[in-house]
């Protein structure tokens, strides 16, 4: 047996497969007090930090803080006040101290994070659960840039040294609470592409093996990966708006096959928005408007397609056959409507003279004797004529 064998064999003994184990579960926990340590301090700093800041601004984030990406977002403005106040240096013994206070006149003065807490404390004061998704989806977008190469981010830098605003907009974009679009490097767009080209795959293979809840899954994992981004040019971001159209209009053709009609006339609407003449788009929520039962939105969006010029024959056609089935339904409707109304009408009428008959019944005790003769009479009436009625029996 070759060594190479050997040392397979003896690490796939049971023994020392429960060493290794043992051995990664004390290394996770070492690396998890470290990480929950090294948090505990980071806190403290951060907390001595916002103390010079005003009673307002402290107001605003202490119940924010708890959540992890808000602290990671404060205390990297903390860390980047400290790395660019070299000239504080001069004076060691307050250094710390003028950090502090420079790092709470910067927040102050950054009206864009100050727009970001407010947003954020608003969504926080509605209901945590919206900060803990805020937070996913930021996790998400971290991941997405910590995917791009050192390389990448360097040779991309120097052609935009004078644009501090997109900087800005990439450094400080959060995502849910920001307002636009994130805009990313031509690597960030290539890979957000790449990968969207991937989970399209996916979702067009469990779509056409018939797992349809696993294709509407991975279309709207396509949609969460492109729908908050847009390119450094106008070329990168239609090519990233054309591939989420894609994913919204496949999106809404999974929620057809699985009764989620609300979703369908959702995507296709966001569809219609980046194409507003995409005759799938329309024909998909036609047919989602047909279920839902709104027959005079399905036509519309049958005739926009029949009118269209642009549209396809085979489009067309069956446009005007859905058009067909919506009218066809439509004049059923209308037939039954008709004999609900003529039905309930005549329920109407009858129940009224019952209703009325009842009420002079129950109120005959409470009226003066000298008027009785005159209620019976009026029962009488109602009744349809019969012998004189005593008006001392109607209790």
């Amino acid at each position: 047996m070759s060594l190479e064998a050997s040392l397979q064999a003896y690490l796939q003994r049971p023994e020392v497969v429960r060493a290794f184990q043992n051995e990664q579960t004390e290394l996770s926990i070492e690396q998890r007090k470290l990480r929950e340590k090294n948090l505990q301090e980071e806190k403290g700093e951060l907390q001595r930090a916002l103390k010079e800041c005003s009673k307002d601004i402290q107001t605003l984030v202490s119940p924010l803080l708890n959540f992890p990406f808000i602290h990671t977002l404060l205390y990297n403005e903390l860390q980047d006040t400290i790395k660019n106040a070299t000239e504080l240096m001069q004076n060691p013994q307050n250094y710390a101290l003028n950090c502090r206070r420079k790092f709470a006149d910067r927040v102050e003065k950054n009206t864009y994070l100050m727009e970001c807490l407010r947003r954020l404390r608003q969504e926080w004061e509605s209901s945590p659960e919206n900060l803990k998704e805020i937070e996913h989806q930021w996790l998400q977008a971290v991941s997405n840039a910590s995917a791009q190469t050192p390389n990448t981010i360097e040779q991309e830098q120097p052609n935009r040294s004078g644009d501090t605003e997109t900087e800005t907009q990439r450094q400080d974009w959060i995502p849910g609470v920001s307002p636009g679009k994130r805009r990313l490097d031509s690597g960030g767009v290539k890979q957000h592409l790449e990968l969207g080209e991937t989970m399209k795959k996916d979702g067009n293979a469990f779509f056409n093996k018939g797992e349809y809840e696993m294709a509407f899954t991975r279309y709207t994992q396509g949609v969460n990966l492109l729908n908050w981004i847009e390119g450094d040019t106008q070329e990168e971001t239609r090519q990233l708006s054309s591939m989420l159209c894609v994913f919204y209009k496949n999106q809404a053709q999974a929620a057809l096959k699985i009764d989620k009609w609300h979703e369908a006339v959702d995507a296709c609407t966001h569809a219609l928005e980046i194409e507003p003449e995409d005759s799938k788009a329309l024909y998909r929520r036609a047919q989602a408007y047909q279920y839902l039962g709104k027959l005079e939105d399905a036509c519309a969006d049958y005739k926009t397609i029949i009118d269209s010029s642009s549209t396809p024959v085979d489009s067309k056609t069956a446009a005007k056959q859905g058009l067909a089935q919506v009218q066809k339904m439509t004049d059923k409707s209308k037939l039954q409507t008709q004999k609900v109304v003529t039905k309930s009408a005549n329920e109407a009428v009858f129940s009224s003279g019952r209703n009325e008959r009842t009420q002079l019944e129950k109120n005959a005790d409470k009226i003066p004797t000298d008027a009785r003769n005159a209620l019976a009479d009026r029962l009488k009436q109602m009744m349809g004529g019969g012998g004189k009625t005593d008006a001392h029996t109607h209790t």
